[in-house]
């Protein structure tokens, strides 16, 4: 028989863990989010490399291939880098953890003629 003291214990613990779970589920899901953003800037910078060498707009290329909710923060810079032309892609990591503060991911692509 349990003591009168340890009445409603396990639903106090479940709310507990259920609580760490959430949490942990919210930053493992912020980091996927922020990978995410992290390849698009990537693939973003090469298109927007290989528009540069070409002539085009560098800045309409890059946009072309994010989402849209990933082109809002975007920031597209030509930089001579030791002496190579270089396109330089800045996103803006979406927020899942409300408390989050703004992240940003950079990726870099050389222009070859």
């Amino acid at each position: 028989m349990r003591a009168e003291h340890q009445r409603g214990q396990a639903a106090v613990e479940l709310i507990g863990v259920a609580c760490a779970l959430g949490v942990a589920l919210m930053l493992a899901w912020q980091l996927v989010v922020a990978a995410q953003a992290w390849q698009a800037a990537q693939s973003s910078a090469r298109t927007a490399a290989r528009a540069g060498a070409v002539g085009a707009p560098i800045v309409r290329a890059a946009r072309t291939v994010l989402p849209p909710a990933l082109a809002d923060g975007l920031q597209v810079d030509r930089i001579t880098v030791g002496g190579r032309d270089v396109v330089r892609v800045r996103i803006r990591v979406p927020r899942v953890v409300p408390m989050w503060p703004n992240t940003w991911v950079d990726a870099t692509a050389a222009v070859v003629r």
